[in-house]
């Protein structure tokens, strides 16, 4: 089997079966120290009008529910994906193309404008959109942003009354048509013979309405009524506010670290949650980095490995030895084990000094805890001073060390928070 760089969201159930593509255990880590400080939000929520579609396609699911309450009742999964699919082609219509099931959409589009509105799997605009799409992609990120129930596939009465006073009205002419057409399957849709109604859809991606960017300030980058930060969030979305005008801005140890230092000022568990972030990713980063490239060296021998380490990376990296050895709580929850815990410590210490024979065989160690607690094997063992590779990957080349000072591997969810920003400030 041979990877490129594969990449998990939060929401992807795969990341702890046998075979998953996070050999190291980092999302764990990571993620439980990315929810210190963004609550609500994952690695694929980059989109307000995702969102969006999501509140739009629940208020159109409950009155359609009511509509059918005499009848034979309603396909709740079915009329949500129906509506994404409309609303992605009017979004695509109004130039937006950042969603998922891009390229069915523009390639029916650029077709014909007969399109299919239905759940049947050939007509869903990605191979799973169940699973893949935003029924599977955000319906967790709006329960926690305070605009799904918690138990139910509903709004909340804050979300209803948003959609009953902004939306609804916008909308009046053509919100029961739109009921109409989600509600059953049509394979023949044609979009031109609604073109003045579609056109009204179309308007609601191209500009905020009165009042919905606080609405979506306050559920989205302010984390919603459930905040689970304590406001940290909205401190954090404040600082990556000032970042915008910088069009060389990029996650960095660097920059996490100046974040926190500007933080320091007003709020220091916010500061001290980004120096932590910071510390840890200066472990992570090289870790990944190590791991991707030893995939690529099957049959080779380990001093192979170390002696390129040597020639393109520093003596030694600067690891906050002291703040990661703080974490060592955090390491141990989220891998389940204090032994891989007592590892990353290790490999930590091998990094600031320069071991990297040593920590080479630590990862080793800690791959196959991982994946024997997975119910796997481990990627890569070492026979005889031989590295045997299981899982291979022919792309993975060595950071150079100008790069390894700006690796930033793991998001922790903080691009997602700041592309959200960034898309309500642009308005």
């Amino acid at each position: 089997m041979v990877l490129t760089r594969p990449f998990l969201t939060e929401l992807d159930s795969r990341a702890h079966v046998k075979g998953s593509i996070d050999p190291l255990g980092a999302m764990a880590i990571w993620t439980r120290l990315g929810r210190r400080v963004v609550g609500n939000l994952t690695t694929v929520t980059t989109s307000v009008k995702d969102f969006k579609t999501v509140v739009v396609g629940f208020g159109l699911l409950a009155d359609a529910r009511r509509g059918a309450a005499h009848e034979a009742g309603t396909d709740d999964l079915g009329t949500f994906l129906r509506w994404e699919q409309l609303a992605a082609y009017t979004r695509f219509r109004a130039g937006d193309r950042r969603f998922p099931g891009i390229r069915r959409v523009r390639a029916r589009l650029g077709a014909r404008p007969i399109v299919p509105l239905s759940a049947e799997r050939d007509c869903q605009i990605l191979g799973n959109q169940k699973s893949y799409g935003l029924w599977g992609l955000l319906t967790a990120p709006s329960r926690a942003s305070g605009l799904l129930e918690r138990e139910a596939n509903e709004l909340t009465l804050a979300a209803e009354e948003f959609v009953g006073s902004v939306w609804k009205p916008r909308l009046s002419p053509v919100w029961r048509k739109l009921i109409d057409w989600v509600s059953r399957d049509n394979r023949r849709f044609n979009l031109e013979r609604v073109a003045s109604d579609l056109a009204r859809i179309e308007e609601i991606w191209q500009r905020y309405l009165p009042g919905e960017q606080p609405f979506w300030r306050h559920h989205l980058v302010g984390g919603g009524p459930l905040d689970p930060t304590g406001g940290r969030q909205q401190r954090l979305a404040s600082l990556l506010r000032r970042t915008l005008a910088d069009e060389q801005f990029a996650f960095s140890q660097a920059s996490v670290r100046h974040l926190a230092g500007q933080a320091k000022k007003t709020d220091r568990e916010l500061s001290e949650d980004l120096f932590d972030i910071a510390a840890c990713e200066a472990v992570l980063a090289p870790a990944a980095a190590l791991f991707g490239y030893l995939l690529t060296q099957d049959r080779q021998r380990i001093e192979r490995p170390v002696d390129a380490i040597r020639r393109r990376w520093p003596s030694r990296l600067a690891i906050d030895r002291d703040r990661f050895e703080r974490l060592s709580p955090d390491l141990a929850n989220a891998s389940g084990s204090n032994r891989i815990a007592g590892l990353w410590q290790e490999v930590a210490g091998d990094f600031a000094e320069g071991r990297w024979a040593r920590s080479l065989e630590r990862l080793l160690q800690i791959n196959r805890l991982v994946m024997e607690a997975r119910g796997g094997g481990a990627w890569i063992v070492e026979e005889g001073g031989v590295l045997r590779v299981r899982i291979r990957s022919e792309e993975t080349a060595l950071p150079s060390a100008d790069r390894l000072e700006r690796l930033w591997w793991h998001p922790y969810f903080l691009s997602s928070l700041r592309t959200i920003v960034a898309e309500l400030e642009a308005a």
